[in-house]
């Protein structure tokens, strides 16, 4: 996930749930497709930690 996120021009990227787990190489736990706010703006979560500390939102 981190090289896609690096990798990428553009200011928005919008990717599938489908994309997303094969960027991490394992399915998505039930809750992130049961609720939104999983994918929050939040350093709690370790997916969304991630493209915060590379400048996204």
């Amino acid at each position: 996930m981190v090289e896609f996120l690096k990798n990428q021009e553009e200011n928005k990227i919008e990717i599938t749930y489908a994309q997303m787990e094969e960027l991490l190489g394992r399915k998505l736990p039930k809750s992130a497709y049961d609720y939104q706010a999983y994918f929050s703006n939040s350093y709690s979560h370790l997916i969304s930690a991630i493209w915060l500390e590379l400048g996204y939102k």
